[in-house]
């Protein structure tokens, strides 16, 4: 499978309930510096375990209650210094729904770098969306057709792990409900409920 079909295939699955994405070998987690179009550089680094395998934040989306997992990365940004909530550090972790090897191409890397991490929308990114800049919308012959940046995603990353549950279990009920061959006694299908202690677990790096 080549580069452009791996990244079709990696978002192609938007709208889908989501897997965990395989992992990368640390040999293609190493950061990239960019130069903006107005000069400064903004250097991205995929966001890894001690093996450097990619590492994803877990959100539940409110719009779609479903899972979905993003790519974390670290980013070192003078523009990061206008977010009040950093308290003017230029480093910071932010989530970015794209694929990592998207920022060793340059067809992509200096949209992300100047539009979906424009300076403008630093402290935008920050302090409203929880660290998270969204996504980028590729149209079938990879052009870019501007990007995304999910409200549900938002609501989940500024919910509590508790809200999240309960948020969780009612889109599992519904879901159940809709199938007439299936039990939705929710007391008994120990199977549909995600409790808070999973979540504890899921956000316990937040």
């Amino acid at each position: 499978m080549g580069l452009w079909d791996k990244i079709k295939n990696f978002f192609g699955r938007k709208d889908k309930v989501k897997a965990l994405p395989e992992a990368q070998s640390n040999k293609d987690n190493k950061k990239i510096s960019i130069r903006r179009a107005n000069g400064d550089y903004i250097t991205i680094t995929p966001r890894c375990d001690r093996v450097g395998n990619q590492l994803f934040k877990t959100v539940l989306n409110h719009d779609t209650g479903t899972i979905q997992y993003i790519p974390e990365f670290v980013v070192d940004d003078k523009s990061l210094a206008s977010a009040k909530s950093i308290h003017g550090s230029t480093v910071t972790n932010i989530c970015m729904d794209i694929d990592p090897k998207l920022l060793k191409d340059e067809t992509y890397n200096y949209y992300i770098a100047d539009v979906l991490l424009a300076p403008e929308r630093m402290a935008e990114i920050i302090d409203d969306n929880m660290h998270y800049a969204g996504g980028l919308n590729i149209g079938e012959s990879g052009q870019i057709l501007g990007y995304h940046c999910e409200q549900g995603i938002i609501q989940g990353l500024k919910a509590s792990a508790i809200e999240n549950s309960q948020r969780y279990t009612k889109e599992q009920q519904k879901r159940m409900a809709n199938q007439p061959n299936i039990k939705t006694d929710i007391n008994t299908d120990h199977a549909q409920i995600l409790t808070p202690e999973m979540y504890d677990e899921f956000y316990g790096n937040r």
